[in-house]
């Protein structure tokens, strides 16, 4: 074996408290001897045994001092955001000593004169001695007999030893028959165990303090602690509630919490209570549930114990000194290991793991409440229905009611279980149970915001579910089908959240007027297009116009939608209208697109290259391309009309040249040099026409 090897899910620990007696008892540091603490890598366990005691320098008979002694399941200290702290499971043995001393006396080999009720003549001064021998008359003694003596119990008012003038007597001598023997001094003799065979091991609290001896084939832990063989304090029904014959209770009384029973008056179920174990022969008794881990008492009252033990009394006076202990070892484990106390009843074990008979009536009912509140039962005129839900509602009422018995739980219980057995075997109503729970996991959709395709697809679904579950004549396959549309089309629904339009107009969104030239009801996302831009407005962007209401697209001579003063007026226009205006920048989808390549044959039909919403894009506003035109089938109608023209961000069929859409409506290519006034679009979430 080896010292100090810590075992992990087993925590012991030991109180050793300590009465010394002089004549009238004096009360002794009772402070808890070890507590063993210990980690694994992510959980930690840190149980602490709670004492308080009244300390008193002079205890008499009939006197309670406060000797209270809980368990605690943690500290204020303790690290919940680095470790886990499991709940722990608690008993207590105590054990007794005591001790009384035989004591005897040296005398003084004279008598010295006392007064006729006994006490001593004794002066503080010869001369107040010598005053009262005159008193006497012509028989008093001479002086020559006044002695100092120091007796045992001659102090002065600060308890020191102090010598006084006292009258040795002769057998002549006036009074001389009430002459005493004064006491000078004490011997103390052996001391009288009170068990046979016990021993006082007061020593063990200093001089084994951290000392533990850990069997490495068990992980049984021996502290070592001498104090440990005190006699055991074995539970009945006699005083301090002791078994029969415990010598201790002549002298003492034990005062108990108020939360203390006996193991026979228990009936079984957890409770927050000290059980003590009367039938057994190593004196446990258990505290009744988990110990739940806290680190503050105040929050979590169910990780501090009450009292187990509260005041012990003195009753009887001891004829010498005495010693009295009261010595403590605390067993604190987690739920696995409350199955190495062997030595356990059973009535604890079951208790703990749950299997008490309440434990297990309220699982069963818990489980089948959580069953039947699976199935939506509103709205079914079943019979079988209509007894399920009433099961289910008898069912709550007594699990929400502390004072019920276990035999109206059992009966709950069991009906709950024979109606929802009864429910199950209706397969349709199962069905139709389980497309209503999945209304009601949906929840109520306002559609007015969504995407239209998806809103009217979702809606088809719903009238259809509503009326599956008020028909006689539903089959299995149609409810299990429609549970799984209406998830699907729920989760396909788009809420739009840009500028309402009516005939593909919008008004005054971003400071200006706007057309619709695309439209897709089914993510509800739309492309528009500004009104023609005045010169006014492009010249207050710092963009150079060579003719009213007209810009180069560019100078160079392979355009490039990038160098382009069209690209300019884009970015000004979405800084200073969309930027600056939280609601239109939330109506803006981000896009992303490339460049178109030229194109001498295909050009006028591509699509290739198209703006794209893409959610990681960037939102902005942009000129349009041909390959949006044709991907997007935009009408040239909706982009220009007979007094104008727009040109595109697209190259043109031939090099130096870039596309637009002529007064005409169509697709042209020509020289770089042509002139645009009607170039920002963007993509937004636009709300359906109403």
């Amino acid at each position: 074996m080896k010292n100090n090897k810590k075992r992990t899910g087993v925590l012991a620990g030991l109180l050793a408290g300590a009465l010394l007696v002089t004549g009238t008892l004096a009360w002794q540091d009772v402070s808890q001897h070890k507590t063993n603490k210990f980690t694994t890598t992510s959980v930690e366990h840190n149980v602490t045994l709670v004492e308080t005691f009244e300390e008193v320098s002079n205890w008499r008979k009939g006197e309670a001092k406060v000797n209270e002694i809980a368990v605690r399941n943690g500290q204020e200290t303790d690290d919940v955001t680095q470790y886990i702290y499991e709940d722990a499971y608690v008993r207590l043995q105590l054990k007794e000593f005591m001790e009384i001393m035989n004591k005897s006396y040296i005398y003084s080999e004279k008598r010295y004169m006392v007064d006729e009720k006994g006490n001593f003549n004794r002066f503080e001064t010869l001369e107040l001695a010598q005053e009262f021998m005159v008193t006497l008359g012509e028989d008093a003694p001479e002086d020559g007999r006044i002695e100092e003596v120091t007796g045992f119990f001659d102090k002065d008012e600060e308890g020191n030893a102090k010598g006084f003038f006292y009258i040795a007597t002769q057998q002549a001598d006036k009074n001389g028959q009430y002459g005493k023997f004064v006491v000078m001094s004490e011997v103390m003799g052996e001391g009288d165990v009170l068990v046979e065979g016990s021993v006082n091991q007061n020593h063990s609290s200093d001089d084994q303090h951290n000392s533990a001896i850990v069997d490495d084939e068990t992980g049984a832990i021996d502290y070592n602690v001498d104090e440990d063989q005190y006699t055991t304090h074995l539970w009945g029904t006699g005083g301090n509630m002791s078994a029969e014959g415990n010598p201790f209770t002549q002298y003492v009384k034990w005062t108990f919490g108020t939360d203390v029973i006996t193991m026979a008056d228990w009936n079984g179920q957890p409770t927050a209570k000290w059980i003590v174990d009367t039938d057994s022969t190593e004196g446990y008794v258990y505290w009744g549930e988990k110990l739940t881990h806290g680190t503050d008492t105040t929050v979590t009252p169910k990780s501090l114990t009450t009292n187990l033990l509260e005041k012990v009394t003195l009753l009887e006076q001891p004829y010498g000194a005495a010693e009295y202990y009261i010595h403590v070892n605390m067993d604190a484990v987690n739920l696995k290991d409350v199955a190495k106390w062997d030595d356990a009843p059973e009535k604890i074990t079951k208790a703990h793991n749950g299997m008490d008979d309440l434990s297990l009536v309220l699982k069963a009912l818990t489980n089948a409440i959580n069953e039947a509140s699976g199935f939506e039962l509103e709205g079914y005129t079943s019979e079988i229905a209509t007894q399920l839900a009433t099961a289910l509602a008898n069912a709550k009422v007594a699990m929400d009611n502390e004072n019920e018995t276990i035999e109206s739980l059992q009966k709950a219980s069991s009906d709950l279980e024979s109606a929802l057995k009864a429910f199950k075997s209706d397969n349709v109503l199962v069905a139709k149970s389980k497309l209503a729970e999945t209304l009601n996991e949906i929840g109520e959709i306002d559609l007015s915001d969504k995407a239209p395709a998806g809103a009217k697809r979702y809606q088809a679904y719903l009238d259809t579910a509503k009326a599956l579950l008020a028909s006689e004549d539903a089959n299995i396959t149609d409810l299990s089908n429609l549970s799984e549309s209406l998830f699907s089309e729920s989760s396909k629904l788009v809420t739009v959240v840009g500028p309402k339009f009516k005939d593909g107009r919008i008004e005054n969104f971003a400071g200006h007027n706007w057309t619709v030239v695309s439209y897709d009801e089914e993510n509800g996302h739309a492309i528009i297009t500004t009104d023609v831009l005045m010169q006014a407005e492009i010249a207050s962007y710092g963009v150079e116009t060579k003719e009213d209401n007209k810009m180069a697209f560019s100078s160079e001579k392979n355009p490039s939608y990038a160098l382009s003063a069209a690209k300019k007026v884009d970015d000004a226009f979405f800084k200073k209208w969309v930027e600056s205006d939280a609601t239109a920048l939330k109506a803006v989808l981000p896009t992303q697109f490339t460049e178109e390549t030229r194109q001498e044959d295909t050009w006028k039909t591509r699509k290739d290259q198209p703006i794209q919403y893409i959610e990681s894009g960037k939102k902005q506003a942009f000129t349009l391309g041909i390959s949006d035109i044709n991907y997007y089938e935009i009408s040239a109608e909706d982009l220009v009309t007979e007094s104008d023209f727009i040109m595109l961000r697209s190259v043109g069929k031939a090099e130096g040249q870039i596309g637009f859409v002529t007064k005409v409506g169509g697709l042209a290519t020509g020289a770089s040099d042509y002139r645009s006034n009607k170039n920002v679009s963007m993509m937004i979430t636009a709300l359906p026409a109403k």
